[in-house]
């Protein structure tokens, strides 16, 4: 397959600011020379439509680096016959950069940097490897894969799974539609927070771990193997502290299960729980209905469940 490859390098100051967007391909970003953002991209012309596919890689007056695939439509796409050509990007910035990257049909993976991120991808995977700093993150159609995040973390995904591994997020929001969610971290202040519509949370944390776990949902419960000294549980809804209390711990679902263990694959010996109010077993029963039936949106199923 013949391809063009396109070359730049800029000098930039401290902190670095690159913005990188693409249609279709993989973007690549590692960390390369202090003060130097170096960008290789790589169009492969007889993936698409190449007179219709433009690379664009500058520098704006305040230092930011952008680079950007754009694809012009024609008249051929309402047939389905033409599409983006393919471009990889790979690019290497200084050690402290902001980042803002985003795809459609393109796979991102970042790794090694210190500062604030903001991913999008509207259908691919996103893999993130020892990013310290502010991370937020978010999927249409496609996993996100993560470890070794140290900082805040927001992560969204309408369908696809999150998963994030040896970490140290002193607060977390994360979404999922239908897919799972894997958070393994030390508690820090909080509050963590999470919402699935038909996806388990599984929360994965050292042993000694203390905190107050709150979850409200139509079928799902919570399951733990650590010690509990205050059980407020009824059913599908309830307010569970561990060790004594600690970090707020939030889980709002239609139909998932929130664990909170010390690995993921620990067994959970299921604890009694006590049986719902009839009026709160009724209640629960009629927004399921009301789901199912189309007269109830699941944001405003998860809002009443809140009430």
């Amino acid at each position: 397959m013949s391809q063009e490859t396109i070359e730049k390098t800029f000098e930039v100051e401290s902190p670095a600011k690159l913005k990188v967007s693409n249609v279709r391909g993989k973007i690549d970003i590692q960390p390369g020379e202090d003060g130097v953002i170096a960008v290789s991209a790589v169009k492969h012309l007889n993936s698409g439509s190449n007179n219709h596919t433009e690379v664009t890689i500058e520098q704006t007056e305040d230092g930011q680096v952008v680079v950007k695939t754009e694809y012009a439509n024609s008249i051929a796409d309402w047939f389905g016959l033409n599409r983006p050509c393919k471009v990889d990007y790979a690019v290497r910035v200084p050690k402290n950069c902001t980042i803002r990257a985003s795809g459609v049909s393109s796979e991102i993976s970042i790794r090694d940097l210190d500062g604030a991120f903001d991913i999008s991808s509207v259908s691919g995977n996103v893999n993130l490897n020892n990013l310290a700093g502010p991370v937020k993150v978010g999927t249409v159609s496609g996993p996100i894969k993560a470890k070794k995040i140290t900082g805040a973390l927001d992560a969204n995904s309408v369908s696809g799974s999150i998963r994030v591994n040896e970490s140290q997020t002193p607060d977390a929001l994360m979404k999922t539609v239908s897919g799972q969610i894997v958070l393994q971290t030390p508690l820090g202040d909080g509050p963590y927070m999470f919402k699935s519509v038909s996806g388990d949370v599984t929360l994965v944390v050292p042993g000694d771990t203390g905190c107050v776990a709150h979850y409200k949902s139509v079928s799902g419960r919570l399951k733990t193997p650590l010690p509990i000294t205050k059980d407020q549980r009824y059913g599908s809804r309830g307010l569970v502290e561990i060790r004594n209390g600690g970090p707020e711990v939030t889980h709002k679902s239609v139909s998932g299960f929130l664990r909170i263990v010390t690995s993921e694959d620990e067994k959970i010996i299921e604890q009694p729980v006590p049986s719902n109010p009839p009026h709160q077993t009724k209640n629960q029963l009629e927004i399921l209905q009301k789901i199912e039936s189309g007269e109830l949106s699941v944001e405003d199923a998860l809002n009443q469940l809140n009430a």
